[in-house]
Protein backbone atom coordinates (compact mmCIF):
# COMPACT_ATOMS: atom_id res chain seq x y z
CA UNK A 1 0.00 0.00 0.00
CA UNK A 2 1.45 3.22 -0.98
CA UNK A 3 0.05 6.40 1.10
CA UNK A 4 1.45 9.84 0.88
CA UNK A 5 2.39 11.14 4.17
CA UNK A 6 1.71 15.16 4.72
CA UNK A 7 4.80 16.88 5.66
CA UNK A 8 4.35 20.44 6.80
CA UNK A 9 7.62 23.06 6.83
CA UNK A 10 5.87 24.63 9.51
CA UNK A 11 7.23 23.75 13.16
CA UNK A 12 4.90 22.42 15.59
CA UNK A 13 3.29 24.75 18.65
CA UNK A 14 6.36 22.72 20.80
CA UNK A 15 7.54 24.37 23.63
CA UNK A 16 11.36 23.81 25.50
CA UNK A 17 9.23 21.89 28.39
CA UNK A 18 7.85 19.35 25.76
CA UNK A 19 11.12 18.56 24.44
CA UNK A 20 12.75 15.63 26.82
CA UNK A 21 15.83 17.26 28.09
CA UNK A 22 19.78 14.83 28.77
CA UNK A 23 22.31 15.86 30.24
CA UNK A 24 24.97 16.43 26.82
CA UNK A 25 27.21 13.31 27.29
CA UNK A 26 29.95 13.66 24.67
CA UNK A 27 29.78 10.75 22.49
CA UNK A 28 33.16 10.49 20.97
CA UNK A 29 33.91 12.38 17.61
CA UNK A 30 34.53 16.16 17.38
CA UNK A 31 31.40 18.52 19.11
CA UNK A 32 30.70 21.21 16.74
CA UNK A 33 28.26 23.87 16.89
CA UNK A 34 26.59 24.68 13.40
CA UNK A 35 24.44 27.66 14.22
CA UNK A 36 23.47 29.61 18.10
CA UNK A 37 20.76 31.45 18.13
CA UNK A 38 19.99 34.88 19.98
CA UNK A 39 21.02 35.45 23.65
CA UNK A 40 22.96 32.29 22.97
CA UNK A 41 20.19 30.10 24.21
CA UNK A 42 20.18 27.44 22.01
CA UNK A 43 22.89 25.33 19.58
CA UNK A 44 22.50 23.21 16.50
CA UNK A 45 25.43 20.71 16.84
CA UNK A 46 26.62 17.63 16.14
CA UNK A 47 28.91 15.09 17.09
CA UNK A 48 29.95 11.74 15.50
CA UNK A 49 27.33 11.46 12.68
CA UNK A 50 24.26 12.59 14.70
CA UNK A 51 22.84 16.33 14.75
CA UNK A 52 21.18 17.97 17.96
CA UNK A 53 20.19 20.82 19.83
CA UNK A 54 22.09 22.41 23.24
CA UNK A 55 21.39 24.28 25.96
CA UNK A 56 23.19 25.31 29.05
CA UNK A 57 21.72 23.61 32.43
CA UNK A 58 21.00 25.27 35.17
CA UNK A 59 24.04 23.48 37.21
CA UNK A 60 26.59 25.18 34.99
CA UNK A 61 26.97 22.20 32.02
CA UNK A 62 24.81 21.40 29.20
CA UNK A 63 21.54 19.65 27.96
CA UNK A 64 20.44 18.19 24.44
CA UNK A 65 17.62 17.19 22.90
CA UNK A 66 16.82 16.29 18.86
CA UNK A 67 19.71 13.77 19.11
CA UNK A 68 19.48 11.73 15.58
CA UNK A 69 21.05 10.74 12.30
CA UNK A 70 18.94 13.78 10.23
CA UNK A 71 20.16 17.03 10.28
CA UNK A 72 16.69 17.64 9.11
CA UNK A 73 15.04 16.40 12.53
CA UNK A 74 17.60 18.84 14.76
CA UNK A 75 16.87 21.37 12.45
CA UNK A 76 13.16 21.42 12.81
CA UNK A 77 14.02 20.87 16.56
CA UNK A 78 15.64 24.27 16.56
CA UNK A 79 13.70 26.09 14.88
CA UNK A 80 10.47 25.25 17.02
CA UNK A 81 12.95 26.45 20.21
CA UNK A 82 13.85 29.21 18.41
CA UNK A 83 9.98 30.65 17.52
CA UNK A 84 9.31 30.12 20.96
CA UNK A 85 12.72 32.00 22.35
CA UNK A 86 11.28 35.02 19.89
CA UNK A 87 8.52 35.43 21.04
CA UNK A 88 9.76 36.43 24.30
CA UNK A 89 11.32 39.13 23.00
CA UNK A 90 8.08 40.38 20.74
CA UNK A 91 6.34 39.80 23.91
CA UNK A 92 8.68 42.62 25.92
CA UNK A 93 9.21 45.03 22.93
CA UNK A 94 12.50 43.45 22.00
CA UNK A 95 13.79 43.46 18.32
CA UNK A 96 14.43 40.25 16.60
CA UNK A 97 18.06 39.45 15.39
CA UNK A 98 17.90 37.51 12.13
CA UNK A 99 18.20 34.01 12.18
CA UNK A 100 18.36 32.42 8.62
CA UNK A 101 16.56 29.53 10.10
CA UNK A 102 13.78 30.88 11.45
CA UNK A 103 13.36 33.27 9.06
CA UNK A 104 13.06 31.03 6.23
CA UNK A 105 10.61 28.45 7.99
CA UNK A 106 8.69 31.81 9.11
CA UNK A 107 8.73 32.89 5.31
CA UNK A 108 10.30 36.32 6.41
CA UNK A 109 12.98 37.96 4.96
Amino acid sequence: MNQRVSRSRRPSAQTADTFEWTPYAPAGGILRVRHTSCCGRYELASEGGQFFVLRQAENGGYEETGRGRTHRGAVRTYVALVIEHRREHVTRGEPLEPDPYVDEADGVA
